[in-house]
């Protein structure tokens, strides 16, 4: 038997062992208690066909979209680009190494990506990070790094933190990490995974949810925005909140900006969960959509994150109030339409479905549920 299925009986003796029926105070107050499980109707949705290069789709299949054979909707090259190996060499050894760049620049290829052989080959230590940066920089000579790949000892911990702030926050050079683990043997399924990971990092679109084009909304030019304000943990609050913004980049909302800004709070121990710069960070955002699909998005979609019920209206009104004033200081009488969500955070509780009587009983959850006879 199922999880599922054990989990409704254990239920269902729960109920029974507790006898609410013949409880005295619960008769006394007048309480009935229904002791079978609340029905209610519901609806399977049909997952989004994904799209792929050369107008090839996929529909999912059990709650799994099978790409093999399809190439990426808009794959990126990777000319410029280093490895780099924090493991000893008797435990990572060059030949390795070299038949995994073989396997990628294969499966690269497989999915619409031209790979060149690493143009920096190097075995280091954690202390060694910044040194290896600038090294990586002055042999790039003034030329774009499209990637550095990172294999990572097996239990560490301390590597990754420090290469994602030297390469990624202060030399803007996109990384990416595997642990040792995933050299040998080569997995070609492994390795898929980790380009499309690749490949979006450095301005690719892996797919594109087909049936979003149909969508009215949709048929204008629209930017999805996405925003939060996070506080300081419980304990430090002098500390400013961080707040985040990002924004979709191109007509299929599938390659995205990030803006980030630090609150003021002049001391003050209670945050205000407005965002405060968000003017200047939407106004930012809109410059690049019309950078990257060279027109003016006509519909805004605003989902912010982060507030709670009791404070929504102040705060959507505030900032709803900053998005019209970022429109309205590129250009005077640009008024797109704004469409402002609050997403809160429900309690995640499983769903199961019941077959009609006479057919097998099948209990899954219901937002995969692909019954059969």
């Amino acid at each position: 038997s199922s999880w599922y299925q054990r989990r409704v009986r254990g239920t269902d003796r729960q109920m029974q062992d507790m006898q609410y029926d013949r409880d005295p105070y619960l008769r006394q107050f007048g309480f009935q208690v229904d002791t079978s499980m609340v029905q209610v109707k519901g609806r399977v949705i049909q997952p989004p066909k994904l799209g792929y290069s050369n107008n090839q789709t996929v529909q999912a299949q059990g709650g799994v979209w099978d790409s093999r054979g399809k190439q990426f909707f808009r794959a990126t090259h990777v000319k410029n680009w280093a490895m780099l190996m924090f493991p000893p060499q008797n435990q990572c050894q060059s030949n390795d190494v070299k038949q995994f760049c073989d396997v990628m620049i294969k499966v690269g290829r497989d999915n619409g990506m031209q790979i060149a052989q690493p143009s920096f080959v190097k075995y280091l230590r954690e202390n060694e990070i910044d040194s290896v940066c600038n090294e990586i920089k002055r042999r790039a000579n003034g030329n774009p790094i499209d990637l550095v790949y990172c294999i990572l000892p097996r239990n560490s911990s301390s590597c990754y933190p420090r290469i994602k702030h030297v390469f990624e926050n202060q030399n803007a050079i996109s990384t990416q990490c595997m642990e040792l683990r995933n050299l040998k043997p080569p997995k070609p399924q492994t390795i898929g995974n980790i380009l499309q990971k690749i490949n979006t990092k450095i301005g690719g679109v892996n797919n594109i949810a087909t049936d979003m084009m149909n969508i009215p909304i949709f048929k204008t030019p629209v930017i999805v925005f996405g925003a939060d304000n996070a506080p300081p943990a419980q304990g430090e609050g002098s500390r400013p909140s961080v707040a985040a913004l990002v924004g979709s980049m191109d007509r299929y909302a599938c390659r995205y900006a990030t803006q980030i800004g630090i609150q003021k709070t002049d001391g003050r121990k209670a945050h205000s969960p407005i965002i405060e710069g968000l003017q200047a960070m939407v106004k930012n955002m809109l410059i690049k959509f019309y950078q990257s699909v060279k027109t003016k998005p006509q519909r805004i979609i605003f989902y912010r994150d982060g507030v709670s019920e009791g404070q929504f209206h102040h705060v959507m009104m505030h900032e709803l109030s900053s998005i019209q004033k970022a429109c309205l200081e590129l250009e005077k009488d640009y008024h797109p339409k704004i469409t402002f969500y609050n997403l809160s955070e429900a309690p995640p509780h499983p769903a199961l479905r019941a077959e009609p009587p006479g057919r097998r009983q099948i209990w899954q959850r219901a937002s995969w549920y692909r019954g059969g006879p």
